[in-house]
């Protein structure tokens, strides 16, 4: 073995600035010829480790893994972001909460991942995979949730965080780049992206639960939806199929809310307004509603109008005759039936 060579795999070496490389024993350049007596081998698997921290001292954040870091996981969390607020207003407390954990999870991996990079940390690469996974994770309860509530518009939203992750986890795998700047001989799988990916799991877990045992009718709406999120789109259910013929001339007209009101119309054909005085028509007012608050099981066999009263709007039954000319309206809220029942 040569002796340059043979020192620079000994333990005993040392270098000086001057000088290079000298023996720590006689702090000389080496003289022996052949095999050096004292030598002290440093193991294969420590020289291999120090020679990825040279090249992994040299290399820099740049090109492909700047797009992944800033575009991926930087411009990934904004959007996680600005996912969460709409469901913070869509959803029950208890969902929106479990929303917000698992897109904060998410958030702070890739926050983690990015410095992690830029600062050569042994678990860049395991948070960066992490990260990867989430969205797969993320694009499998999406075709779940799409099957769960039937609505296969879904589909492209999680092929498209498949395609991603598949792009993205091919990139660090394969990445000289990536290889050169954490070499794998240096990388360690740390515990803060095994507890962000257990949170964000069971996150996901319980979200996916709460809405099958929902449309499953174990529980109910309200359990994962808000009050006004459910009351807006029921409305916006029926109004699609209005004007609904109710029979005997008695037409719904549609529904609507307005401010802390939900008012529903409906028309009768067989009415004019001009038919009866107002005195008269106040006086059937005043019966309809009376007739309505003394039997209330109406009101709880119809889980809309219990919905919307439990949540603390009015109800208003507005009645128009054929011309669409206002008859009479009736208006309760849940106190109205409370002191009734």
């Amino acid at each position: 073995m040569e002796p340059v060579t043979d020192c620079n795999a000994c333990k005993k070496k040392e270098f000086n600035f001057q000088r290079g490389n000298l023996c720590s024993l006689t702090h000389e350049k080496p003289s022996f010829e052949g095999a050096c007596p004292d030598f002290d081998p440093i193991p294969e698997n420590e020289r291999a480790r120090s020679m990825a921290d040279t090249y992994a001292s040299q290399e820099k954040v740049s090109g492909w893994l700047t797009v992944f870091l800033w575009l991926g996981l930087g411009g990934g969390s904004l959007m996680t972001l600005f996912n969460i607020l709409p469901s913070l207003k869509m959803f029950s407390p208890i969902v929106s909460t479990l929303f917000c954990i698992m897109g904060f999870s998410a958030i702070i991996t890739a926050i983690a991942a990015i410095y992690a990079f830029y600062r050569k940390k042994p678990n860049a690469v395991s948070l960066a995979l992490t990260y990867i996974a989430m969205v797969a994770i993320d694009g499998i309860m999406t075709l779940v949730l799409a099957r769960i509530i039937e609505e296969p518009s879904l589909d492209g939203t999680a092929f498209r965080s498949f395609v991603w992750s598949g792009i993205w986890l091919a990139y660090i795998l394969c990445s000289n780049k990536v290889n050169n700047l954490i070499p794998s001989e240096t990388r360690r799988w740390g515990g803060f992206e095994k507890m962000t990916l257990v949170v964000y799991v069971a996150s996901i877990v319980s979200i996916v639960a709460l809405i099958n045992s929902t449309f499953n009718g174990d529980t109910e709406l309200s359990d994962v939806y808000d009050d006004k999120h459910i009351i807006t789109e029921s409305i916006a259910e029926v109004n699609r199929v209005c004007p609904m013929d109710l029979g005997d001339g008695i037409w719904m007209m549609g529904q609507r809310l307005e401010g802390n009101e939900v008012i529903i119309t409906t028309r009768l054909d067989n009415v004019y307004r001009d038919q009866l005085y107002d005195w008269e028509w106040e006086e059937l007012e005043d019966e309809t509603m009376a007739d309505m608050l003394a039997d209330t099981q109406w009101i709880d066999d119809d889980v809309f109008v219990k919905t919307v009263l439990d949540a603390g709007y009015d109800l208003t039954f507005e009645y128009v005759d054929y011309n669409n000319v206002n008859l009479y309206n009736l208006t309760f809220n849940k106190s109205d039936f409370d002191r009734m029942r």
